[in-house]
């Protein structure tokens, strides 16, 4: 997590959404590449947390943020299919990617029907090899990765609408059908910011 003010110290009693309070185990900071083993944080560091079950990311930890001091992530643009390389593995890998997307809910797991994989979204290619350290690690699946392909979305850029009536030539049919189509507000992932804590 990333402290944005106050202080966090090991065995400190932490307030997540709504009235889930849980004690911090033990902090490790990031300095010099790796983690250290510290007794506390304070404002403008990130570290990691033991002994908070179920925080996921956008989980606020603290107090509220004003809305103006709420800062969002980019909805992901890439995407990548996902197969086990144990193909005797497929449904522990969909049961262990749905664990990983509680916690990172960003990766948007979706299976493909009929091509029957299993997709993940992504920030970039280092992703991959967290995904797949983290498969590894605590399930025990080794994965392989198809091709990263971008995330197309679509928008209209302006209003267009039909309209077909009924019995009026060249309309043989029995029904009126009317359609406008515009463009909304682009989609914010407000509810994956990160938190005052």
């Amino acid at each position: 997590m990333r402290v944005f003010s106050g202080a966090i110290r090991a065995r400190d009693r932490l307030r997540f959404r709504e009235n889930d309070v849980q004690k911090v185990n033990s902090i490790r900071v990031f300095e010099y590449g790796s983690t250290i083993q510290r007794q506390s944080v304070g404002a403008g560091h990130t570290a990691l947390l033991w002994g908070l079950n179920d925080v996921q990311i956008g989980d606020s930890i603290g107090m509220e943020p004003t809305t103006s001091e709420q800062l969002n992530f980019a909805l992901p643009t890439l995407e990548t299919a996902m197969v086990p390389c144990n193909t005797d593995e497929k449904a522990a890998l969909h049961v262990a990617l749905i664990r990983v997307a509680e916690l990172d809910p960003l990766i948007n797991l979706r299976q493909d029907d009929a091509r029957r994989e299993l997709y993940v979204s992504l920030y970039g290619e280092v992703q991959k090899e967290v995904i797949q350290q983290t498969l590894a690690d605590g399930f025990d699946i080794d994965v392989e990765f198809r091709g990263t392909t971008t995330i197309c979305v679509e928008r209209p850029i302006g209003i267009g609408e039909a309209i077909e009536i009924i019995k009026k030539a060249p309309n043989p049919f029995l029904a009126t059908v009317g359609l406008r189509i515009e463009p909304a507000a682009p989609i914010q992932a407000s509810n994956f910011g990160w938190r005052r804590c």
